[in-house]
């Protein structure tokens, strides 16, 4: 079936909990997947995680592609999960994993972790409380039972996706959170997190999962005012927490975990401060909080991690310009702040989409700056390894009025892209590919695209095809296909989905043989339902509705495969 479809121009708040991932939970170098005007995302399907039945069944089988979409009653709960199988490129007809009890809504947030395994779903409404674990490498449902009187907001995964975390239900901000660790049957046993407060402290979040270690980090907050308080605790002992670390004056706060759990960071905000503390989990006794770097101060501040947390990038400025630095992290050890941008002070550059980039062997650094011609930016390249070497430009040649907005590294390790845009009327706005050696070597892959922003670029996992997106002032968002592999590197409009009122999800299969959106009407009183489509990349041919008519079928995640 042919489709010509659109965008829900907006989340309605119930969905918000299927959608939105809990800011002061997650910290990552890794750029978000939302669509930011003006700046470009490039996201590529990352590597599958080493647990879960393949999606393909081997070069001597058809390959199989596993997807899992909502499906939405009219006031827009999600009533039921579906799930679609497609053979060698071709859908067959979804059928329900996971329906709602009656007068009941499943809910989640699971938008924290690229392709996770496990989809962990809690019900909201009737009594009793429910927890499901939906394997979308198989579309098993896993059912671990909850102690009776259980009251759950959305579940989610930790950063790992190995372990579960179910807060209490809204109202309820004394109940106690609920964590378990998920095994590779799908047994997943619930503890109980209920430390002994005061009535002016209040359970603030549970913030990391140690399966190897087994044990939790949460927060504490008090009921009035700033401030957090960090505790470690064992999974097995909950009722014997140790206190890890206070940020008495912090008004958000933010955690990650060392990929090898050697260190837990904390990214701590204040009134125009910002500063970057590790504890030391190595030792028998977790060690003292360790400053990371000399806080920063100013109205503009922000900072990046490198992917394998090797490396922490920090900025400071006023009105998107300031100054670029580099610390080098080992576990809780730290080195000194390294100016990293050439030229002046003040003139390396925050882009909407991120501070800067680094490359996912950590080896070397995107940023921008309009250090050779102030107003202007343009695209730099550092070699960590090199530090003293001056930065290379990779943009070629600009257009009068035309500057470097963001760009990204490619899968290929030789390239990156980046977004140019010229402001003045009528304004203009392309997408490009460059080298990396600084010879400028560059092509363009868009067509002249004018009033309009480029934004979202998606990558398939091996690198051979990208997706990108550009959003007029009137007409919506328009999809762009490009081979990578062709010679030409001609970019094809997706025209059946266009114009597209607003981009909310996509994203390629495990193969990059087709890809996936989640689309509905402009108008949301219209009653026309969302679905879910695919458009078919090898070759390339016109989307192909996979919900069925009749339903609301939104936020699409695709299985991960080995």
């Amino acid at each position: 079936m042919t489709l010509r479809s659109r965008f829900i121009p907006l989340i309605p708040a119930a969905l918000l909990s299927l959608a939105a991932c809990n800011d002061d939970t997650a910290m990552s170098g890794a750029s978000a997947d939302a669509s930011t005007t003006g700046g470009i995302s490039v996201s590529a399907t990352s590597a599958d995680p080493p647990t879960g039945e393949p999606t393909s069944s081997g070069p001597a089988g058809p390959e199989v592609t596993r997807v899992v979409y909502s499906r939405l009653d009219p006031l827009y709960r999600t009533t039921a999960l579906r799930g679609v199988e497609l053979v060698d490129g071709a859908p067959q007809p979804p059928q329900t994993l996971l329906a709602a009890p009656p007068g009941g809504s499943l809910q989640s947030m699971i938008d924290t972790l690229d392709r996770p395994r496990w989809l962990p779903y809690t019900v909201s409404g009737p009594d009793p409380a429910h927890l499901w674990l939906v394997e979308s490498t198989t579309f098993a449902v896993h059912e671990p039972p909850v102690p009776p009187g259980s009251a759950f907001g959305p579940a989610r995964l930790d950063a790992r996706g190995t372990g579960v975390i179910l807060p209490a239900a809204a109202g309820a901000e004394q109940a106690p959170f609920m964590v378990c660790t998920i095994a590779e049957d799908g047994a997943c046993h619930l503890h109980e997190l209920d430390p002994s407060l005061p009535p002016d402290v209040l359970l603030d979040d549970v913030r990391e999962l140690s399966a190897s270690r087994g044990w939790v980090v949460y927060t504490t907050r008090p009921a009035v005012g700033d401030g957090f308080d960090v505790h470690l605790a064992a999974l097995d002992s909950l009722d014997l927490p140790l206190l890890l670390a206070s940020f008495p004056a912090a008004t958000t706060l933010r955690t990650a975990l060392a990929p090898d759990d050697r260190a837990i960071y904390f990214d701590v905000t204040g009134p125009q401060s910002l500063e970057h503390v590790a504890v030391d989990l190595d030792a028998d006794v977790p060690g003292p909080p360790v400053a990371l770097h000399p806080p920063l101060v100013g109205p503009e501040l922000a900072s990046t991690w490198a992917p394998d947390m090797s490396a922490l990038l920090l900025f400071s400025g006023a009105d998107e310009f300031g100054d670029l630095h580099l610390v080098e992290i080992d576990g809780a050890t730290a080195g000194p702040m390294q100016p990293i941008h050439a030229g002046a002070p003040g003139h390396a550059y925050h882009s909407p989409r991120a501070v800067a980039h680094v490359s996912a062997d950590g080896a070397r650094i995107l940023y921008f700056s309009d250090h050779e011609t102030p107003g202007t930016t343009q695209l730099y390249l550092v070699d960590r390894a090199a530090p003293g070497k001056p930065p290379k430009r990779l943009n070629g040649p600009l257009a009068p009025g035309e500057r470097v907005r963001s760009g990204a590294f490619l899968r290929d390790p030789g390239h990156a892209v980046y977004f140019a845009h010229t402001p003045t009327e009528p304004a203009r706005a392309r997408l490009v590919r460059t080298t990396l050696d600084g010879s400028a070597n560059e092509q363009t892959l868009s067509p002249p695209i004018f009033d309009a922003m480029i934004d979202s670029v998606k990558e398939s996992a091996d690198g051979s095809r990208l997706v990108y997106s550009a959003r007029g002032v009137d007409d919506g968002w328009v999809l762009h296909y490009v081979d990578l592999t062709d010679p030409d590197l001609a970019s094809n409009p997706l025209d059946d989905l266009a114009p597209i009122p607003e981009l909310l999800w996509s994203d390629f299969s495990a193969s990059g043989r087709q890809f996936f959106v989640s689309l509905g009407e402009a108008d949301a009183q219209a009653q026309n339902p969302l679905g879910v489509a695919m458009i078919p990349l090898d070759p390339l041919a016109d989307a192909v509705l996979l919900s069925d008519p009749d339903e609301r079928g939104f936020f699409v995640h695709v299985a991960p495969s080995n």
